[in-house]
C-alpha cells in the first residue's frame, strides 16, 4: 500500500520530512502489512540522486542502538549480500567498492556504509547503502546516482549529510573509517 505521508507510528519517531536538503519526498510504502518486520519505505529524489529510506525492525523486539551493534553488523553483511544478489537477478553486475563506518567526532559512529558500482540496462550507477540502529529499529538509506564517479560520490555524500543532520543535529564534519576491503574515503 502506498501513501503520501507515513505516520509517526509507522516510523517510530524517525524523521521523514516532506523535504530535506534538495530532496523531495515521493511516496511511502507500508511494507509491514504484507511482510511483517519490513516496516515502511519512503522515496526521495533530487535532480541527480534517488534515496530510499527504510524504517523497520525485522520482527525483533528492539534493534540494538548504534551502527556498531551486533544487530547492525550482522544485518549489514546480509544487506550487502542481498544488494549484490538483487542486481544479478535482474541481469546486471555489481561490485562492492568498500565498507566504512560513517560518523563525526560529535555524533560518533552514525552508519555502517557500503559503496557499490552497478551496471544494468540503464548504464552504470553509483550506489551507497547506509545502516544504523536507532529508536529500537533499523534505519537504512539506499542512495543511487548515474553521474560520473566523482560527481556521484559528492552528490551521495551531500544527501547522506542532509539526512544525518536530521538524526544527529549536533554533529560536526563527517569522516569515514575503513572497516573492510577496498575504500572510497
Amino acid at each position: 500500500m502506498t501513501f503520501r505521508e507515513p505516520s509517526a507510528q509507522q516510523t517510530r519517531g524517525i524523521p521523514t520530512p516532506a523535504a530535506f536538503g534538495v530532496f523531495r519526498r515521493l511516496e511511502a510504502t507500508d511494507n509491514e502489512r504484507a511482510h511483517p518486520g519490513l516496516g515502511v519505505s519512503i522515496g526521495y529524489r533530487s535532480a541527480d540522486v534517488e534515496v530510499t529510506l527504510y524504517v523497520y525492525d525485522l520482527g525483533l523486539d528492539a534493534v540494538a542502538e548504534g551502527a556498531l551493534s551486533e544487530d547492525c553488523s550482522r544485518h549489514f553483511l546480509q544487506c550487502i549480500r542481498d544488494t549484490l544478489a538483487a542486481v544479478e537477478t535482474i541481469g546486471g553486475r555489481a561490485s562492492l567498492l568498500g565498507q566504512h563506518v560513517r560518523g563525526t567526532d560529535l555524533s560518533g559512529p552514525e552508519f555502517l556504509r557500503a559503496s557499490f558500482v552497478m551496471e544494468d540496462s540503464g548504464g552504470p550507477q553509483m550506489s551507497v547503502l547506509l545502516l544504523t540502529g536507532i529508536g529500537g529499529q533499523f534505519v537504512k538509506l539506499r542512495l543511487s546516482c548515474r553521474l560520473l564517479p566523482e560527481e556521484a560520490l559528492a552528490a551521495i555524500e551531500s544527501a547522506s549529510d542532509s539526512y544525518s543532520e536530521l538524526l544527529w543535529p549536533d554533529r560536526s564534519e563527517t569522516r569515514l573509517i575503513n572497516v573492510g576491503e577496498g575504500g572510497d574515503s
